[in-house]
Order: C-alpha cells, then structure tokens, then sequence
C-alpha cells in the first residue's frame, strides 16, 4: 500500500489530511484497503452516481452495525478515533464513507470507510482524485495538481463531470451534508463579481456545447463561424480555470473529448482528433495506462460525446 498522507488538527475544521512529501500530478499519494465495506440499499443499484450519494442516506442502521461487530476489537479501537460530530460507530460510517465503484462513471456496488481516507476533506477545486482499485481491492487517490509537503490535500464530494457554481455546489452538497462549503473557491465565488462570472461562463458554454453534441443532426451540420467562436472560447475559459501540464483535473479532458466531437461532427475531423489525442494522453496519466479505470472512462467519454 502507498501512504504520503499524516493526518493532524488543521485550526479551522477539527483533523485534516496533509501531504508528508512533494508531489506530481499522476502521483498516487494514498492507497487504502477499507475497514469495513457496507452494501447499498436495495434501490441504491443501477441509478446515476448523484442519486446513489442521495441513497447512501437510506443504508439501514442495522446494515452497518452488522459490518461493525465483525471488526476486531484493534480494528474497532481505529474506528472510534475518528472524530465525529455524533460519537456513535453508525455516524462515523455514515459521515465518512466512500462509494465503491469499479466503474468511475456508474452506481457504487458497496460503500466503504477507510481510515485515512475518511479525514481527507472536501473542496470544489481538489487536488486529489479517487478511484476503486479492483484488482487490489482498495482505493487509490491520485494527485490532480502540484502538492508540496505539509500541504492540506482534498476531494470534490460532488462528481467532477460538470460544471456548476457556488449556488449550485453549496445546495448540493448541503442535500447530503450538513455544511455549507467555504473551500476557497467558493469564498472567491461569493465575494467576487469576476470569479462568480467565469465561473458562470464556464457552466452556461458548458451546457451550450453539450446540447450541440448532442442534437440529431450533428453529423450535417457545417463548423460556421459561430460554432468556432463558441469552441473556441469554451477551450478559452476551460484552459484559463484548468492550466495543461498543471493539471488532471477530469473535467479538463472531458472538455478535450467534447470539443473534439464538435470537431469532428462538423466537417474538421483533423482537429477533433487531435484534441481526442490530447485527452487520452490525460487520462492515462491519471488513471495508469491501460488501467481499467482509465479504459472505462475513454469507453464512457466516447458513448457520452459520441465519438
């Protein structure tokens, strides 16, 4: 197992995951086997990934407390030094577990807790990605962006697929947890009218770009000058919020993969490849190439942009 993480008081929310080395983007900071796994409820298989956080709420008491007492009395000792808000083992579960899923973009298959993994916290602009490991039977968090060591490292809650602003974010996750993120992004967003409107921007050329990806007659339509505008400053605003060669962030070749499908449905097949290069070099150099994880994700990105 890899372990670059130590966990100690961060002065503003209780324990908090921190890097004890300098790393890359691509590197794997922590590998963890988890302590307990818990299986979803029975409507909790087969939905979207946002609906199957909102299920993970519905997990029967009595389930995790049957996980729980096959624990030894070591692993239960680890368990309750957790700190949570409820000091009960259900509550440390409920608060901090993961969803496991082999495939990035579907339902978990189970929910697990993991000891170091559960004190790394939330932030709408991470420098760590997770991902289940089913070769190894353990999660994997991989480095989005420069870390050095001492520094505080994070997740996104949400799934990294869209874009939404702080509004959206805070009432997102204030459906699943009880607090209201003020990470750094969402201090900028709230208190500065440029941030805010890039932010917009982002989401609003997001959608615009996926609904022309989308529409039925993508494969007639001409690159008019307009539609090469909009591309064009959709990668503007993209490359501007997620710098290449600084950053794995998903979203940055999911960007790539739906450009390139405009691209190619719009008579400039050249460039639409091109840009298709560009985000598979992206994600095999978050997932590992050849990595299943890294296969499902182009397999998902292809169906998804029709490419």
């Amino acid at each position: 197992m890899v372990d670059f993480i130590d966990v100690h008081a961060s002065g503003k929310y209780g324990n908090a995951a921190y890097s004890t080395r300098d790393l890359r983007p691509g590197d794997i900071i922590l590998r963890e086997a988890p302590l307990l796994v818990v299986q979803p409820p029975p409507n909790g298989k087969g939905v979207s990934f946002l609906d199957s956080i909102f299920n993970a709420k519905n997990i029967p008491a009595s389930s995790i407390e049957h996980e729980i007492q096959k624990l030894s009395p070591v692993h239960k000792a680890e368990l309750r030094k957790i700190a949570c808000e409820e000091d009960t083992d259900i509550s440390r579960f409920m608060s901090c577990h993961y969803d496991i899923r082999p495939k990035q973009n579907e339902a978990p298959t189970a929910f697990g807790l993991f000891l170091k993994g559960s004190y790394i916290n939330h932030s709408c602009q991470p420098n760590l990605l997770y991902f289940w490991d089913e070769k190894m039977e353990s999660m994997t968090w991989v480095v989005l962006k420069h870390i050095v060591a001492g520094q505080e490292v994070n997740i996104s809650y949400l799934p990294m697929f869209d874009w939404q602003e702080v509004n959206e974010r805070r009432a997102l996750l204030q459906n699943i947890f009880p607090f209201e993120c003020n990470c750094m992004l969402c201090e900028k967003e709230s208190s500065n009218p440029t941030v805010f409107a890039h932010q917009h921007k982002l989401r609003d050329l997001h959608m615009a770009l996926i609904n022309i990806a989308s529409s039925q007659d993508g494969n007639t339509r001409s690159f008019s000058l307009d539609l090469q505008h909009l591309v064009g400053a959709y990668l503007a605003a993209i490359t501007q919020e997620l710098p290449p060669g600084q950053t794995l962030d998903p979203r940055l070749y999911r960007a790539y993969y739906l450009a390139a499908s405009i691209y190619s449905q719009s008579g400039n097949p050249e460039k639409g490849v091109l840009l298709g290069s560009k985000a598979t070099v992206l994600v095999d150099q978050l997932y590992g190439k050849h990595s299943p994880q890294g296969q499902h994700e182009l397999e998902f990105c292809k169906q998804l942009y029709s490419l």
